[in-house]
């Protein structure tokens, strides 16, 4: 509601009593689409890079329990290779 009465109230101020040109309203309302988009933009580039830093501890986690278990395989195998 707020930004409703803001919006209008920018558009009195811009047709009425600036009386700002066209073409520069159309600069404007561009440039606050642009920054809209950056800001969206930029949440999801900050969402996929938590998302990909999860699933690169995840993987860390797995190799870390392969290792051990690989760790372990081949010390039973050499246990019992040996006299």
């Amino acid at each position: 509601m707020v930004n409703q009465v803001w919006d209008s109230f920018q558009r009195w101020i811009d047709d009425d009593v600036e009386r700002i040109p066209v073409d520069e309203k159309v600069v404007h309302e561009s440039l606050a689409e642009a920054k809209h988009y950056l800001d969206a933009v930029a949440s999801e580039k900050e969402e996929a890079r938590k998302t990909i830093s999860i699933e690169i501890k995840e993987k860390n986690a797995v190799i870390k329990l392969l290792k051990g278990d690989l760790k372990k395989a081949c010390g039973k195998k050499y246990r019992q290779d040996s006299p």
